[in-house]
């Protein structure tokens, strides 16, 4: 569920404009930057980013063990798979915000 209210938000934020103070419909980029400027919201995205990248990274490990690609030979590579490919979906997600809140994006 916080997932899904936050992928609502994203869109009415980056997307459609509504949410972000500076936001012009489909201006993605404009509405990135205005919305990626103010500290509080960078903060909300990078949590909720977090969260995600837990969920993804239960939801793969989860979905191997169902489909049996699981066993006691294999456990800890499937841990190490799941784990680091949530790290890189969480860090490319998250590079996005801290690139405007430091000024490398304007």
């Amino acid at each position: 569920m916080i997932l899904a209210l936050f992928i609502v938000y994203h869109i009415l934020d980056l997307t459609v404009g509504v949410a972000n103070p500076n936001g012009v419909h489909l201006a993605v980029y404009d509405n990135v930057v205005a919305s990626f400027q103010r500290w509080y919201v960078v903060l909300f995205y990078a949590a909720a980013v977090i969260a995600l990248g837990f969920h993804l990274r239960h939801g793969l490990w989860s979905a191997l063990q169902s489909l049996g690609a699981s066993s006691a030979a294999r456990q800890k590579a499937i841990q190490t798979f799941s784990l680091g490919f949530a790290f890189v979906i969480t860090a490319g997600f998250l590079s996005v915000p801290f690139a405007v809140i430091t000024g490398l994006v304007g």
